[in-house]
């Protein structure tokens, strides 16, 4: 997403912006950034909402050879997860980001025991999401709703990574 700097206000949205990014930064002095769709579709509607124009590039844009590499990295396929990549062990109990009350339980590498029920990750976040009205008519990555210590284990596994 890029923001035109047609005027000092736009220029303090992005300022503002990418405050508020600094801790997804990809690389610490460009303006990559890895942030969930949801995320990212949230900062498009306020930048809309706020006057802004859409003038993002339809192509990759980039100026060194490591900008290029840093884009690649950050879109390149990752390993499915699996519980064992951050050392969780079965019987963990993990908390939901949205309600933090509730709860479910590691069951083995890929399963957590929600509801009495063994399900993955993604279903038992879908299973909640849609019961509190949210339904994105697609694929839910459940570790970007399972937290542990007060992260996602999308952002733990993203501190490992990184």
């Amino acid at each position: 997403m890029l923001l035109r700097r047609s005027s000092s206000r736009c220029y303090n949205y992005r300022k503002k912006m990418h405050q508020g990014l600094d801790d997804y930064r990809i690389r610490n002095n460009r303006k990559f950034f890895r942030v969930t769709p949801e995320q990212a579709k949230s900062i498009l509607e306020i930048a809309e909402v706020m006057g802004g124009k859409d003038v993002t590039p339809r192509e990759d844009v980039v100026e060194t050879p490591q900008d290029l590499e840093a884009l690649q990295k950050a879109r390149s396929i990752r390993q499915r997860f699996n519980f064992g990549m951050l050392d969780i062990e079965q019987g963990t109990i993990l908390h939901f980001k949205k309600d933090n009350s509730i709860t479910c339980e590691v069951y083995d590498e890929t399963k957590v025991k929600f509801r009495n029920e063994v399900l993955s990750l993604s279903r038992s976040a879908d299973i909640l999401l849609q019961e509190m009205g949210f339904d994105w008519g697609g694929a839910v990555a459940g570790p970007r709703w399972w937290c542990l210590d007060g992260k996602t284990l999308s952002e733990l596994r993203n501190e490992i990574e990184s």
